[in-house]
């Protein structure tokens, strides 16, 4: 929904920003998540991976498999390590 990739990320870095500084793990990587699936989607440039390994270590630690699938369904070459 943003006008341009830059605008896109800094929404994204606010979105991450936010979880991050009030210590809610679960919502971070739920931010962190979405902005991988934008950026592969097209929707701007960034480091997907380590977003992606970012969030799928905090979704293992908090044992939410719904998510942990979500992350292994992104393009092997860009998601983390598979289970």
């Amino acid at each position: 929904m943003a006008g341009s990739a830059e605008s896109a990320a800094a929404e994204f870095a606010e979105a991450e920003r936010i979880p991050r500084d009030l210590r809610i793990p679960f919502w971070l990587a739920g931010a962190q998540l979405e902005h991988a699936e934008a950026i592969v989607a097209g929707c701007g440039d960034g480091d997907v991976r380590g977003l992606t390994d970012a969030a799928r270590e905090t979704f293992l630690r908090l044992g939410a498999r719904p998510w942990i699938e979500r992350v292994d369904a992104l393009p092997v070459s860009v998601a983390g390590a598979a289970s």
